[in-house]
């Protein structure tokens, strides 16, 4: 199939790309703490920093997601104009 996948810039692109496939489908499909783990896979194989820091915190919010600390904006916004 692809024979510089292993060692090339080419390859650090495609296992980049594998890593963030796989967890955009677990996110997608609800699995937050599986997906948090698979986004810092990403992160650790990312060729970049701008690709590794957007993965790091991809992980976080699916971690944050999976404990149930993820707050809404609209949802405070409101709960404030019911009060008055």
């Amino acid at each position: 199939m692809n024979g510089f996948r292993n060692s090339s810039r080419n390859g650090q692109v495609w296992r980049w790309q594998c890593a963030g496939s796989r967890a955009v489908i677990l996110e997608v499909s609800g699995r937050w703490m599986e997906a948090a783990e698979a986004w810092r896979r990403a992160a650790g194989v990312a060729p970049r920093t701008d690709w590794q820091q957007f993965a790091r915190k991809r992980a976080e919010q699916c971690h944050r997601r999976c404990r149930g600390r993820v707050q809404r904006k609209s949802s405070l916004h409101y709960s404030r104009d019911s009060e008055g």
